[in-house]
């Protein structure tokens, strides 16, 4: 599907807009333009920690790190 470069600028705008808007940290925007197209970016958790990103253990059903 081919879309013109208006549209996708809108469109990264928007989405730049919202990450802001939600605190996102930069470097989650980045990996997400850098994945490709038809991928996903799955955050390791020791990398969302590192960005001051919560965490859920489910086994530990704690927020990492359980105590």
């Amino acid at each position: 599907m081919a879309i013109d470069s208006d549209h996708a600028q809108r469109v990264v705008a928007d989405i730049l807009d919202y990450g802001m808007a939600v605190g996102a940290p930069r470097a989650i925007m980045l990996k997400m333009f850098r994945t490709q197209v038809g991928s996903m970016y799955w955050v390791p958790p020791n990398e969302a920690l590192a960005l001051g990103i919560k965490v859920w253990d489910i086994n530990g059903n704690c927020f990492l790190p359980c105590r």
